[in-house]
């Protein structure tokens, strides 16, 4: 399991549980290949923020609105909005 195995089938292997579980396999791949795709693109938006877009995005993601956002850094709502792509 350690090594990435998804299931385990008893000797001998019945033809359909042998294809069931490589369809199983293969739509776990998908998914995590899906998955790790989207966190890659995620990742390199975040890597490419400014460093007072990243500010911003500290504060955003704790749920604070763009008001009290730009109360904290000393700004104005609207540049909060600007930067945060509101």
């Amino acid at each position: 399991m350690k090594a990435g195995a998804t299931d385990f089938l008893p000797k001998p292997v019945c033809d359909a549980d042998l294809l069931r579980a490589i369809g199983l396999a293969f739509e776990r791949a998908v998914q995590t290949r899906a998955t790790r795709r989207e966190l890659d693109w995620l990742r390199d938006r975040v890597d490419r923020l400014t460093p007072r877009e990243r500010e911003v995005m500290a504060l955003v993601v704790t749920g604070l609105l763009n008001k009290r956002v730009a109360s904290e850094l000393g700004t104005v709502e609207q540049m909060i909005k600007a930067l945060a792509g509101a």
